[in-house]
This record gives C-alpha cells, sequence and structure tokens, in this order.
C-alpha cells in the first residue's frame, strides 16, 4: 500500500471516529437528563483528531526511517573494493543501486549491484506491510482510547484546543527552522565561495562568465569561469528602469482614471480586473513574456536588421 492510500485510510478512519463521536453526544443529550460540557462537535473533533495525528506522525517516521535503514543494510553487500573507496565513489554506486531498485538500468549492471537492489525490493515490500499493519492498528486504538473518553463531562473543548494549539506551535516551529536553515546554508556557501574568490573580484569584477566548471577550479586559475557581480547589478538596475518606466505612468494614470473620471460601471469591471493581475505573481508576467512577447521583438529587430536577443 502507498503511503498516500494509507494517509488517506486513516483519515477515512478519524472521520468514522468523528462521526460515532459526535452521534454518541448528541444521543446522550437527545434525552435531556444531562448537560454536556462542550459542543458536540468538539467530541467528534477530540476522537477524530486523537486517531488521525499519531498515526500520521507515524507514517512519517517510519516512512523516512526505513530507507535510512535500507541504506545502512545494503552496505553488506558491497566488495570490500567499494568500501574502500570515498563518498561520492559509493554514492554512484547506491545511485545504480536506486536505479535497479526503480527498474533503470543502464547495461548490464555488476552482480553485487543486482543483489542488492533485489535485497532492498524484498525488504521495502515487508516494511511497506509492516508499516501498513502498524499505522492502522495506531489509528484505530488510539480513537477507540479517545471515543471510550466521551461522556458528558468530559471537556473535550479544551482537548481539542489545545490539539490544534500544538499543531500551530510546530508549524511555525517547522518555518522559523526552515528560514534559519537557509540562512545557515547561504552563509556557510557564501564564506566558503569567498574563500576560493576574492571578495573584491566577485564585486568589482566586470566580467560575469561562471560557465560549469566551478568556483573551486576558478579560484586556483586552473579554469577560465570569472565571477564579477558588476554586470549583474547593472543588468538588474537597468531591468528596475525600464520596468519603473512603464509601469510608474501606467499605474498612477489608471489610478486617477478609476478614482476620478470613470464612471461606477467602469469601475466596478475595471477595479477587480486590476486587483486580479496585481494578485498574479511576477514571475508569470516573466514567463509569458519569455514564449510571446521576446519572439516577437526578436523578429522586429530582424526585421530592420538588427540582432535582437530573445
Amino acid at each position: 500500500m502507498s503511503i498516500t492510500s494509507l494517509a488517506l485510510l486513516v483519515l477515512v478512519i478519524g472521520a468514522a471516529y468523528f462521526y460515532l463521536g459526535q452521534r454518541t453526544i448528541l444521543g446522550q443529550r437527545a434525552s435531556g437528563s444531562v448537560k454536556v460540557h462542550s459542543l458536540p462537535h468538539y467530541y467528534g473533533l477530540w476522537a477524530g483528531l486523537i486517531a488521525t495525528i499519531p498515526a500520521l506522525l507515524l507514517l512519517v517516521v517510519l516512512s523516512v526511517g526505513d530507507g535510512l535503514l535500507f541504506k545502512q543494510m545494503v552496505t553488506q553487500f558491497y566488495p570490500p573494493e567499494v568500501l574502500e573507496q570515498d563518498f561520492a565513489s559509493q554514492a554512484i554506486v547506491f545511485t545504480k543501486i536506486m536505479n535497479v531498485v526503480e527498474g533503470i538500468q543502464f547495461g548490464t549492471p555488476e552482480p553485487f549491484i543486482m543483489e542488492a537492489g533485489e535485497a532492498w525490493i524484498r525488504w521495502q515490500a515487508t516494511a511497506d506491510t509492516l508499516i501498513a499493519v502498524i499505522v492502522l492498528a495506531v489509528s484505530i486504538l488510539a480513537g477507540f482510547f479517545a471515543y471510550r473518553q466521551i461522556n458528558p463531562e468530559f471537556r473535550s473543548r479544551n482537548g481539542v484546543e489545545r490539539i490544534i494549539l500544538w499543531i500551530l506551535i510546530s508549524s511555525s516551529t517547522v518555518a522559523i527552522l526552515t528560514t534559519i536553515g537557509i540562512v545557515l546554508s547561504v552563509l556557510f556557501e557564501s564564506i566558503r565561495f569567498f574563500q576560493l574568490i576574492p571578495p573584491q573580484d566577485f564585486l568589482f569584477g566586470l566580467e560575469w562568465n561562471p560557465q560549469f566548471e566551478g568556483a573551486e577550479r576558478a579560484g586556483s586559475g586552473g579554469g577560465t569561469a570569472t565571477y564579477g557581480m558588476v554586470p549583474m547589478f547593472v543588468g538588474t538596475l537597468l531591468i528596475s528602469t525600464v520596468a519603473l518606466v512603464v509601469a510608474v505612468p501606467v499605474g498612477l494614470f489608471s489610478a486617477i482614471y478609476l478614482a476620478e473620471y470613470a464612471t461606477s460601471n467602469v469601475r466596478a469591471f475595471v477595479k477587480p480586473l486590476l486587483e486580479i493581475l496585481a494578485g498574479v505573481p511576477t514571475v508569470v508576467y516573466g514567463f509569458f513574456a519569455a514564449l510571446t512577447v521576446a519572439p516577437l521583438v526578436k523578429a522586429a529587430g530582424e526585421a530592420i536588421g538588427l540582432e535582437v536577443a530573445s
């Protein structure tokens, strides 16, 4: 069973517990002899969330962990000469094994690669079955435990609000850690880059020609790549200036027309269209221009004898 199918099945189990929890408390409230603490849907949410969240978290952990475990186990098939190779060479061997697992073969792989790939396939099939059984069992048992807690005195609203609060905290924590990771990654790679390329050459160089040979070779003087940022700065300023020359008058005059001269019918039609256009990411406009406007500009330039880059 695929991860997506298993996750959907867990959500179905959670929805079933939501229905059972809400129906149970509605039946008790309908008798009129008891007063419930929370609204009925909170009891359903409590059972549904408890049946869903732990199982989905366990699914993520097991799905990531089995690949890491198999990656360590597959090294038992490596010959001694492969184990003595560096990390990059072993990564190439591992890629060949994964190609066998995915059914992609170029030529005839080495026997140990075929054995490792076939073993990975067997391990994966067994792991998929175990993960499905464990995740479904956790979902059903956790939901049943939450369902047994449902009674008129149970403070389900407080429990649901705590769960939602922890979900929000976890989401914000992931976003913060991701941002920190991006910043640190850029920082460390920048430090490594400037150890190879002098900062003054990067900031004041007049030629940008990185090619595909890497900064390490260029910094050692053995390559022809150059990393001067002045052309990039000038190009950015040029593009920004051209964009402002077009956008400022058009936007300003459009706003003046809609505010002072347009009729109510025209304003009611044009203003929503402009708001939609403003909400479209600029990269979409750039992609549209590269596919449609750029060929027209190039053809027009060639028609009058000018070389226009597309």
